[in-house]
């Protein structure tokens, strides 16, 4: 058939132009006409940001509890877990809500409806991280093992991410205004 001699001269002419020509041509003719076409950065993972230290709220504190515990913290959700692991994620909203709907003796861990499962796995590109907390609205993703996604390895913050990327926090913006 013809089909393998002709994958090997394709395979032989990119090797060779591969040795010869280290840019691509277009890219090239392109800056020679003054034109910069975008170039892929190496991607920035979710290790390079992720917090090792982290508190989390247990399955089985009731919500005013929870309240409680979470007074002065600096983020607006919490990773919620158990004996086996991660449960999910619940944002103070949502602990909010549920005592108003006089939930309030009600532990964490019975509050389902509000845990949100999403995560991150540590080598995953860092723009998946800050895709999937824009989707949810929280301001910290689990970081999970690959083996046991109830295996809680660290977080990853919303601030973090915008850092990574040289944006600064909204009270900078603020006052930059």
């Amino acid at each position: 058939s013809i089909v393998v001699p002709l994958m090997i001269s394709n395979l032989l002419s990119f090797y060779i132009s591969r040795k010869l020509q280290r840019h691509p041509i277009y890219e090239e003719l392109a800056l020679q006409d003054g034109i910069q076409l975008p170039t892929r950065l190496e991607e920035r993972r979710v290790t390079e940001v992720m917090r090792t230290s982290v508190q989390t709220l247990s399955a089985g504190l009731t919500v005013r509890e929870a309240l409680d515990q979470t007074i002065g913290s600096q983020f607006h959700s919490w990773i919620v877990v158990d004996e086996k692991g991660v449960l999910g994620i619940i944002p103070k909203s949502g602990l909010q809500q549920a005592l108003a709907d006089g939930a309030g003796d009600k532990t964490v861990g019975s509050l389902s409806a509000s845990l949100n499962h999403e995560h991150v796995h540590k080598d995953q590109p860092l723009h998946l991280a800050l895709e999937r907390m824009g989707s949810t609205g929280l301001d910290l993703l689990a970081v999970v093992s690959r083996a046991n996604i109830r295996s809680l390895e660290g977080i990853v913050t919303l601030a973090d991410v915008l850092a990574a990327y040289g944006i600064s926090g909204t009270q900078d913006r603020e006052e930059g205004q």
